[in-house]
């Protein structure tokens, strides 16, 4: 389907795996965006041709809804997201809340379904009752029995996930909504079908669902959201929150929940999505037809049957890696999934993970996702989260399989040596090297005088390098508690380094003695030039951070100059700080440590004559694992 999206072609060395974050847009969607600006931008409500055209357009929109949601009793709100949708819906029902009703809310729901509903039983003396995820030694477990459990007779709605956007599990919402109505008829239930939407059809034909929400923009369409209220709902519970005299409007009552109108543009480019179905029907012959045109409810449950198969691939793909020691998959293993995978490595902030594979074009989402509540109730890290993959049907199997193979790396090695050093290019550093730390920008991470250059280093099959993309830095504060948790955004090491002879050698070095160590190991590495410049009437301090780690497998620093300065003596710790070696780089000696077993520091650096200039250089090269 790749031939369909444009951004999909402009970037082709991409790889899209944060479609839950908004997937990307065919051409037939923008085609009618396109056409709703360039054709005649207009209200729909005035009686000439361009103002009926959008008006026609508008009808078809809603049409396609309902055929996508099977609506045949219910009335369909528009919003610019689920999270207004949200809002407004809450606004609009709380003068039904009693003092002793309760609410019934899953703690792994996306926060727009729990902080308006929070909000107007705060106001209305209601109580919030939570249906958590079990977790017991990180095996979870979605128990449906838990949630009936809290439906009593005072439970006014029950707010769910069709699919929650970390678990990536699908909850059976007609078994739950048939139980939680046997024991209260009355109890109103809301489903939020937002990360559901993309991966299997939405059936709301005679159902016991009173609303359900979700968003275009998660799958192949624009900024609009959609919210189902059954009528028997729309006409008890919904109070008007809109300009005061739709209180009285009987024409188009879905008026009273959309604030200052829909946006027609966005609304519009719906048949865009249409078309694209179509075409995507045409793809597979849909009715034996190859030039099939139209839209219905059967060609939406084919597309949906088509896309749930391909995509159940990918679930065994990932599924067999993520079962390793090393990873906790957030997930009920006994549940169905769609293709979304949130997990933590145990020896990898979630945050570096994701650094990583962003710089080398593998897009994955990182952090809490706004289900804040389900990752403080698992004692996560709020601002670390977990990392998150989320595939679409465009999404290939290679791709899949490519993702897997990065993910391999991210593995923290057990190496029966502690420290080497290399004497290859000890007084043979070439004046390109030298001279490219002349042209470096200043470190303004730091408050003493650096300069600093920052580069991802790819070795090809040939043996010559690549510098890949404009990679960004992060470190763990558990590694670095002075610039730790920040992505620091560095230029790029000078493209004369990778054809330089000397340069490649160093490189080349470092990969050898990577080889010697690590079985399997990859062809990337992290490499910072760093020029310190030692103060004036004072000593320098060169890593603010004190005795650490880097957090990668294996690191290696090699010396470039020494230029009127004493001090910079590199020292080496066991696992509990005690000093077991310390040595002073000179130019081209390459010192090689076993990051995972041992610390290191640098000591100060001062001048020698205090009127002329003095700085260390160096390069810092890192597995990135």
């Amino acid at each position: 389907m790749k031939k369909f999206f444009p951004a999909l072609k402009k970037y082709n060395n991409f790889y899209f795996f944060n479609n839950s974050a908004g997937s990307q847009v065919p051409k037939q969607v923008i085609e009618k965006f396109n056409d709703y600006i360039i054709d005649g931008y207009s209200q729909p409500f005035d009686n000439n041709i361009i103002s009926n055209n959008n008006k026609k357009n508008i009808e078809n929109a809603k049409e396609i809804v309902n055929v996508i949601t099977n609506n045949n009793n219910g009335k369909i709100v528009f919003g610019n997201s689920c999270s207004q949708l949200m809002f407004n819906l809450s606004q609009s029902i709380k003068k039904t809340l009693k003092k002793n009703n309760n609410i019934v809310i899953a703690n792994f729901n996306h926060e727009s379904c729990i902080t308006p509903f929070e909000r107007i039983a705060r106001d209305n003396d209601t109580k919030i009752k939570w249906w958590k995820l079990n977790n017991e030694n990180d095996i979870y477990n979605i128990n449906y029995n838990n949630l009936l459990k809290e439906i009593d007779d005072e439970t006014k709605m029950v707010i769910l996930p069709h699919v929650s956007n970390i678990l990536g599990n699908i909850l059976d919402i007609e078994f739950i909504s048939k139980k939680v109505k046997e024991i209260n008829k009355n109890t109103k239930i809301l489903i939020d079908g937002v990360a559901y939407f993309p991966h299997d059809n939405i059936n709301l034909y005679n159902s016991n669902i009173d609303y359900y929400v979700f968003s275009f923009y998660k799958f192949c369409g624009l900024r609009i959201s959609c919210l189902y209220i059954n009528n028997s709902s729309f006409d008890t519970d919904i109070n008007n929150i809109n300009h005061i005299f739709f209180n009285d409007e009987k024409s188009n009552i879905e008026n009273k929940l959309q604030i200052g109108g829909i946006n027609y543009e966005c609304l519009n480019s719906i048949n865009g999505f249409k078309k694209y179905l179509i075409d995507f029907s045409n793809e597979f012959n849909f009715n034996n037809k190859k030039d099939n045109i139209y839209f219905d409810r059967k060609m939406y449950e084919f597309c949906m049957s088509k896309i749930n198969i391909y995509e159940n691939i990918f679930n065994k793909l990932l599924n067999s890696f993520l079962k390793n020691e090393n990873i906790i998959l957030l997930q009920d293993k006994n549940l169905k999934n769609i293709p979304l995978f949130s997990f933590i490595f145990k020896d990898y902030t979630s945050s570096y993970i994701v650094n990583t594979l962003n710089n080398l074009n593998i897009i994955v989402g990182g952090g809490s996702f706004y289900s804040n509540r389900l990752i403080d109730d698992l004692n996560i890290d709020i601002q670390d989260g977990v990392v998150r993959i989320s595939l679409m049907h465009y999404n290939t199997f290679q791709e899949v399989e490519k993702l897997v193979e990065i993910l391999k790396y991210f593995n923290k090695k057990q190496m029966d040596f502690d420290f080497s050093v290399t004497y290859n290019l000890k007084n043979k550093i070439s004046n390109v090297i030298k001279n490219s730390f002349n042209n470096m920008k200043v470190d303004n991470y730091y408050s003493n005088y650096r300069k600093r250059a920052f580069s991802l280093i790819k070795v090809n099959n040939d043996y010559s390098l690549e510098i890949i993309n404009n990679a960004k830095f992060f470190q763990s504060s558990k590694y670095n508690n002075f610039n730790g948790d920040i992505i620091r955004d560095y230029n790029n090491i000078d493209e004369s380094l990778i054809s330089d002879e000397t340069f490649k050698e160093l490189i080349l070095n470092f990969k050898s003695e990577v080889e010697n160590h690590i079985k399997h190991a990859n062809n990337y590495f992290y490499i910072h030039q760093i020029r310190v410049h030692a103060e004036n009437n004072k000593e320098t301090n060169l890593i603010p951070e004190g005795i650490h780690k880097d957090g990668y497998n294996i690191i290696g620093m090699v010396c470039i100059n020494r230029q009127n300065i004493e001090g910079g003596v590199n020292g080496i710790y066991s696992n509990v700080k005690r000093k077991v070696h310390e040595i002073q780089l000179e130019e081209g000696e390459l010192l090689i440590i076993n990051d995972n077993k041992l610390f290191h520091d640098v000591s100060n650096i001062k001048k020698k004559d205090k009127n002329e200039i003095g700085y260390r250089d160096i390069f810092v090269l890192t597995t990135i694992s």
